[in-house]
């Protein structure tokens, strides 16, 4: 959204297209500052007050997910500014205020898929261990059982004696 502020000649662009760049972004203002101390910044003529601030340079991962899992129990979302390096160039420090209504969105999105992901994992693993289980004790087991049946029906019939296997 700030590379049409760049390119704009006159480093502004127009209250309109300022909203429809915040739109596609899903921020509510962006702000970004380089080395040589250059500032662009897209922002309505309104901006509400952040109720939190993350610096993404400083704050601990575990702290940050502490943070994020704190948001889903919250309601109503609040108006959070964060900050950090531009992944595309680390030279810029950019600071946006987003509304945590799409995190807490995006958050249960994902806490479904990774609770489908671990049905279909435990469904594979319990497929596995049946199976194994099934031909390393209950198949035995059940042959073990067939012969002794057999064997006390006639015990004469030399057919019916247990050959050892090379199995171990």
């Amino acid at each position: 959204a700030l590379l049409a502020v760049e390119a704009h000649p006159e480093g502004m662009v127009d209250m309109k297209l300022q909203r429809r760049l915040l739109h596609h972004s899903g921020a509510l203002a962006v702000q970004a500052w380089t080395e040589a101390d250059t500032s662009l910044f897209l922002h309505p003529d309104h901006l509400p007050t952040p109720a939190a601030a993350y610096d993404l340079r400083h704050e601990e991962p575990s702290d940050l997910i502490a943070s994020a899992l704190a948001a889903l129990a919250r309601t109503p979302p609040r108006v959070i500014a964060v900050t950090g390096w531009s992944p595309a160039d680390p030279r810029v420090l950019v600071e946006a205020t987003v509304s945590e209504s799409a995190l807490i969105k995006e958050l249960r999105v994902f806490g479904w898929r990774i609770f489908g992901l671990s049905a279909v994992i435990s469904l594979i693993t319990a497929a596995l261990v049946y199976i194994s289980l099934h031909l390393l004790l209950v198949r035995p087991l059940h042959r073990i059982t067939a012969s002794m049946t057999a064997f006390e029906q006639d015990p004469e019939d030399p057919a019916r004696i247990l050959v050892p296997s090379r199995r171990r």
